[in-house]
């Protein structure tokens, strides 16, 4: 899923990725070293929470970085696809999502730039 959102609210179906019933998912976001204002938000599996991101500040280098979050076997147990969405928090946004991913844990990178 290749969301490049510039709202502070965004979401999208990762059926191109079906889960298929496996465990042991994560969810790999490709994040901009870069960004300018506050970048808090919150990430939720079909309208579960997931994480609370402040990525404010965080790494302030101008290449693409990975980070890999990994998603409860309960949040994807017996689904075929799930529903991430991205919540700005009040003064906060979650900003540009350059590439989304969903992954078995441990395949992908953990906060590795590009």
């Amino acid at each position: 899923m290749g969301l490049r959102a510039e709202s502070s609210d965004y979401s999208g179906d990762l059926a191109s990725q079906p889960t298929r019933g496996k465990a042991g998912l994560s969810l790999l976001l490709r994040y901009w070293g870069v960004e300018w204002g506050s970048r808090r938000f919150v990430i939720y599996v079909d309208d579960q929470q997931l994480a609370t991101i402040d990525n404010t500040g965080k790494w302030n280098q101008s290449q693409f970085f990975h980070v890999e979050y990994p998603i409860p076997d309960a949040m994807v147990a017996k689904k075929s696809f799930i529903r991430v969405k991205f919540k700005g928090l009040p003064g906060g946004s979650a900003g540009p999502g350059y590439d989304i991913r969903l992954l078995e844990h441990g395949v992908g990178p953990n906060l590795l730039p590009e």
